[in-house]
Protein backbone atom coordinates (compact mmCIF):
# COMPACT_ATOMS: atom_id res chain seq x y z
CA UNK A 1 0.00 0.00 0.00
CA UNK A 2 3.05 2.30 0.86
CA UNK A 3 4.54 1.79 -2.77
CA UNK A 4 1.02 2.54 -4.41
CA UNK A 5 0.57 5.71 -2.37
CA UNK A 6 4.23 6.78 -3.28
CA UNK A 7 3.48 6.14 -6.83
CA UNK A 8 0.15 8.09 -6.60
CA UNK A 9 1.74 11.44 -4.91
CA UNK A 10 4.08 11.43 -7.67
CA UNK A 11 0.87 10.95 -9.74
CA UNK A 12 -0.33 13.89 -8.13
CA UNK A 13 2.63 15.98 -8.53
CA UNK A 14 3.19 15.51 -11.84
CA UNK A 15 0.38 15.97 -13.27
CA UNK A 16 -0.15 19.17 -10.87
CA UNK A 17 2.86 20.46 -12.06
CA UNK A 18 1.70 19.90 -15.60
CA UNK A 19 -1.30 21.59 -14.97
CA UNK A 20 0.24 24.71 -13.12
CA UNK A 21 2.58 25.12 -15.84
CA UNK A 22 -0.76 24.99 -18.55
CA UNK A 23 -2.18 27.55 -16.12
CA UNK A 24 0.53 30.06 -16.33
CA UNK A 25 1.34 30.46 -20.27
CA UNK A 26 -2.44 30.72 -20.30
CA UNK A 27 -2.51 33.06 -18.00
CA UNK A 28 0.62 35.39 -19.33
CA UNK A 29 -1.03 35.47 -22.67
CA UNK A 30 -4.69 36.38 -21.31
CA UNK A 31 -3.49 38.59 -18.62
CA UNK A 32 0.11 39.26 -18.91
CA UNK A 33 0.96 37.67 -15.50
CA UNK A 34 3.75 35.82 -15.64
CA UNK A 35 4.81 33.03 -13.01
CA UNK A 36 5.15 29.42 -12.40
CA UNK A 37 4.49 26.85 -9.37
CA UNK A 38 5.32 23.85 -8.48
CA UNK A 39 3.31 21.43 -5.78
CA UNK A 40 5.17 19.51 -2.74
CA UNK A 41 4.25 17.11 -0.04
CA UNK A 42 5.01 17.15 3.32
CA UNK A 43 3.28 14.40 5.77
CA UNK A 44 0.01 15.84 6.36
CA UNK A 45 -0.22 18.62 4.22
CA UNK A 46 -0.17 19.46 0.24
CA UNK A 47 2.12 22.89 -0.44
CA UNK A 48 2.04 24.70 -3.74
CA UNK A 49 4.93 27.18 -3.86
CA UNK A 50 4.27 29.96 -6.77
CA UNK A 51 5.52 33.13 -7.89
CA UNK A 52 3.58 35.38 -9.94
CA UNK A 53 5.35 38.08 -11.39
CA UNK A 54 8.55 38.27 -9.27
CA UNK A 55 5.97 37.44 -5.76
CA UNK A 56 6.97 34.60 -4.14
CA UNK A 57 3.45 32.61 -2.54
CA UNK A 58 2.65 29.42 -0.67
CA UNK A 59 -0.50 27.45 -0.72
CA UNK A 60 -0.88 24.66 1.65
CA UNK A 61 -4.07 22.47 3.04
CA UNK A 62 -4.39 19.57 4.89
CA UNK A 63 -3.42 16.34 3.01
CA UNK A 64 -4.03 12.33 4.37
CA UNK A 65 -2.92 9.16 2.18
CA UNK A 66 -6.19 8.34 2.28
CA UNK A 67 -7.24 11.31 0.10
CA UNK A 68 -5.88 9.47 -2.58
CA UNK A 69 -8.11 6.75 -2.74
CA UNK A 70 -11.36 9.37 -3.01
CA UNK A 71 -9.70 12.05 -5.11
CA UNK A 72 -9.12 12.65 -8.76
CA UNK A 73 -6.13 13.43 -10.47
CA UNK A 74 -7.06 17.06 -10.67
CA UNK A 75 -8.23 17.37 -7.07
CA UNK A 76 -4.95 19.17 -5.94
CA UNK A 77 -5.10 21.65 -8.53
CA UNK A 78 -8.62 22.36 -8.40
CA UNK A 79 -8.62 23.59 -4.72
CA UNK A 80 -5.33 25.15 -5.74
CA UNK A 81 -7.53 27.45 -8.83
CA UNK A 82 -10.70 27.91 -6.29
CA UNK A 83 -8.79 29.00 -3.07
CA UNK A 84 -5.32 30.58 -3.65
Amino acid sequence: MITQNKKSLQSIINYTNMKLKHWYMDVEKDYGIRGRGQVRFTDDTVIIDYIEDNEIKHWSMAFYPSYIQDQKLDWVFNCWQELA
